[in-house]
């Protein structure tokens, strides 16, 4: 695996997580402090079949995706390559951008358009 972190220590990092006891963001930066990664985004995806909302986490080299399924209580995750940057780039310069801004800014057409390419990429790992 392409990165600075291995799937062996993001299973371990998202085995402690307990979504009954914590935020869907919180779930994220712990995982992202576990691996000692950064997280770049969390966003919701409105009316998507499958994601209720998604993060990434840079790890390194390495980008990981999380996404929380829309029963609310599940996570799945994936190592994405360069391919999807042009996906993560504007949702990770939204996630920048002063809170005020943010409310002005539309971002969801982007975080559509990334749940449309995780969903076709059927790489994912339960958390």
């Amino acid at each position: 695996m392409d990165g600075d972190v291995d799937d062996e220590l993001l299973k371990k990092a998202f085995d402690c997580i307990n979504l009954a006891a914590q935020s869907f963001h919180d779930a994220a930066i712990e995982v992202a402090t576990r691996v000692n990664g950064c997280l770049l985004f969390n966003v919701r995806v409105d009316k998507d079949p499958d994601f209720q909302r998604i993060a990434a986490i840079a790890t390194g080299r390495a980008t990981c995706i999380v996404v929380l399924m829309n029963d609310g209580a599940s996570l799945r995750w994936c190592i994405v390559d360069e391919l999807y940057s042009t996906f993560l780039r504007p949702l990770q310069e939204w996630a920048n951008l002063p809170l005020k801004d943010q409310a002005g800014s539309r971002f969801q057409a982007y975080s559509s358009l990334l749940a449309g390419a995780l969903r076709n990429s059927r790489r994912w790992t339960p958390a």
